[in-house]
């Protein structure tokens, strides 16, 4: 406020350019100082990425700042003269200029140079994060999901354990992330750790009960388990709460294949391809359905 109050007095003196920029740089930066509750706030009381878009307003500040003290040092502005090279330089430019910006770029440069491998991909990313906030649950979560794609599941089973574990540290003892809790689940459904997979997904279901997603991923491990009519009652339920579960559909046809239940099984993946009629996954369970008969 003491700076705004300074830029508004001497506003002749200076102009009107560093008040308008302070005002943009204020207006942009205000959602993200804590006044509103906004989703980023769940993570984070700083949110000082928001500040990207409202620096614009300081950085071309700066620019024209710069600017005018070359315009005015005439150090840094050689007259060009007839038939010089320098007739040909663009006005303001000079070896003293570069001299005097080469120490504030070059450090900028270097730095961004350094940061640039950690921004690869995804993996890199979230492994960069992790470094610098080893309680980061968030990246947890996010690099398991990259192992459990690519098939690492031991690796993937780690993580969602850490993002359960880290989540408790942050919102007390209590807490459970129950998203990283279910993906841990499916990790060690993939190792073929079946009951302890149940486990928590009848956990899960005492916390949300009724909840599509958890009930679907349980019907399908039932299903891997031979446990028949728990799943299909599941899967029944799952598509009672969300008919379009287009996985449900998918599972409960390969699952009634299995029990060489064939009309239902038909009817389960027609109802599947007429939410994704080019899926492979769906197409090729169906079609391999047709050998079995």
């Amino acid at each position: 406020l003491v700076l705004l109050a300074g830029l508004w007095l001497g506003r002749h003196r200076l102009g009107r350019g560093p008040l308008v920029a302070f005002l943009i740089y204020g207006a942009t930066i205000f959602p993200a100082l804590g006044f509103f509750n906004v989703y980023p706030m769940r993570y984070s009381f700083v949110a000082d990425h928001f500040q990207h878009f409202s620096g614009i307003a300081i950085l071309a500040l700066i620019a024209a700042s710069l600017q005018t003290l070359v315009n005015h040092w005439k150090w840094v502005r050689p007259e060009p003269t007839a038939g010089s090279l320098m007739g040909t330089v663009a006005p303001g430019w000079s070896p003293w200029l570069a001299l005097f910006m080469a120490p504030v770029l070059l450090p900028l440069v270097i730095l961004t140079m350094l940061h640039v491998p950690d921004f690869a991909n995804e993996e890199t990313l979230w492994q960069h994060t992790l470094e610098k906030n080893p309680r980061a649950w968030m990246a947890n979560n996010n690099l398991g999901l990259i192992y459990l794609d690519h098939l690492q599941y031991h690796e993937a089973a780690r993580q969602f354990q850490l993002a359960c574990d880290n989540y408790r540290l942050d919102y007390g003892p209590a807490a459970e992330h129950e998203e990283a809790q279910n993906n841990l689940a499916r990790s060690l459904e993939a190792m073929g750790h079946f009951d302890e997979a149940l486990v928590i997904y009848q956990h899960l279901l005492t916390r949300r009960q009724g909840d599509p997603v958890f009930m679907g991923n349980m019907a399908y491990l039932l299903a891997r388990m031979k446990r028949y009519d728990q799943a299909l009652e599941l899967f029944r339920q799952t598509l009672s709460v969300n008919s379009k579960n287009f996985l449900a559909w998918v599972n409960l046809g390969t699952m009634l294949a299995e029990m060489e239940r064939y009309p239902e099984s038909d009817k389960c993946f027609i109802s599947a391809l007429s939410l994704e009629p080019k899926n492979q996954t769906a197409n090729f369970n169906w079609g391999l359905s047709f050998t079995k008969r």
